[in-house]
């Protein structure tokens, strides 16, 4: 909108239109449409009595402030459940309930013919988004990614950590102080809040909890990064310092538990574990160095 070519044609046709600017067309006005038609979808799913019979497939639309439509229903008995026909029958729904223009997503489950419908049908709908259903995409993930050795050998190596983890006391304690120290807190605040609405003071400064409770967690990270990096240098089985490890690990594991009530620092934990986790996967086999 900021173009100089854009705003000339606009000024020819329109005159009096003011545009709005980049600002405005990716904040309030993009936000604004979202609203409107984020839930416009049309949902296609199929159901068989038994494996290897005909499919019967669905097509629902989702509309946004209403229940869901049912618009069709199609018997594949007879036919391949190819992308091609599944692109032809749902072009025809497409045009038998006038959804062109209307419908701003279309989602199925996730076999390779379905995906391969999503590009055939956003060629011919470049404005209609074509995705896969997350709880189909959820039950792949446990019924076919967690089969793979690489995944069950990670598995298996945990359970140790993990009974640790639950025959240890020192993590709930830990917990149990943290969490009667945010209740402290939190009556102390209340208390405050309470004293200036009756024109009183309270002695003494309220703690701030979730400051406190993000340098613990950055203190925690740093020990970590600390440990990884000596067992790097000193090329030892990593593993095999299963002791001094979850010693190590039991506090910080136990801090993100107790970062469930200050929500403004969850988002900090989450990336943090995301970076131990990169650097548990350089420590147990070749690649770069940890940083």
């Amino acid at each position: 909108m900021e173009n100089e070519t854009t705003k000339a044609f606009f000024n020819k046709f329109i005159p009096h239109l003011k545009l709005p600017s980049r600002y405005e067309l990716s904040g309030s006005l993009l936000i604004a449409l979202y609203i409107t038609v984020m839930m416009d979808v049309t949902v296609m799913d199929g159901w068989a009595k038994s494996l290897g019979a005909a499919h019967l497939l669905g097509v629902c639309a989702v509309l946004a402030g209403r229940v869901s439509v049912f618009l069709d229903v199609i018997n594949t008995a007879g036919h391949s459940a190819t992308s091609e026909l599944m692109l032809i029958e749902m072009l025809g729904v497409i045009e038998k309930h006038d959804l062109a223009g209307k419908v701003c997503a279309v989602v199925t489950d996730t076999p390779t013919p379905m995906r391969k419908l999503w590009r055939l049908l956003e060629e011919r709908h470049p404005r209609m988004l074509c995705v896969g259903c997350h709880a189909h995409i959820i039950n792949l993930y446990f019924t076919k990614i967690l089969l793979l050795h690489a995944f069950k050998e990670h598995i298996n190596q945990a359970k140790e950590v993990v009974q640790y983890f639950t025959h240890l006391s020192l993590p709930h304690e830990l917990l149990r102080q943290q969490r009667a120290a945010l209740a402290a807190s939190h009556n102390l605040a209340a208390t405050a809040a309470a004293a200036r609405a009756d024109g009183t003071t309270v002695v003494g400064a309220v703690p701030a909890p979730k400051v406190e409770l993000k340098q613990m967690s950055q203190t925690r990270f740093a020990s970590l990064y600390d440990m990884l990096q000596s067992v790097q240098d000193n090329k030892q089985d990593f593993w095999a310092k299963n002791e001094w490890l979850v010693g190590t690990l039991a506090p910080a594991a136990k801090l993100v538990e107790a970062l469930q009530a200050d929500s403004a620092n969850l988002a900090h934990v989450h990336f943090g574990l995301m970076a131990v986790e990169g650097a548990l996967d350089r420590t147990t086999s070749p690649g770069p160095q940890l940083p």
